[in-house]
């Protein structure tokens, strides 16, 4: 997928096979995150923490567990959905 013509998400590699989440892209203070049935999440540095921010990036370069952590420690975060 493209976003505003720049942004190339990546697939999700989803190692464990039944994650919420398909593709996400990395910028230096912020991550879209895809989901299969929810759409595209922003998830900031600021508004999650710069723990979980740098939890989540490595998790969706390892392609295992960031569904779960999002689920887990995220839920409460404010987050910002994007329209295309």
């Amino acid at each position: 997928m493209i976003l505003n013509n720049v942004n190339i998400m990546i697939t999700y590699a989803n190692l464990n096979g039944d994650s919420g989440v398909l593709e996400y892209d990395i910028h230096p203070d912020y991550i879209l995150i895809q989901f299969k049935k929810t759409g595209i999440y922003k998830y900031d540095s600021i508004n999650v923490g710069i723990e979980h921010f740098e939890k989540m990036k490595s998790l969706a370069k390892q392609g295992f567990g960031l569904g779960t952590y999002i689920n887990e420690n995220l839920k409460d975060k404010k987050v910002f959905r994007i329209n295309l």
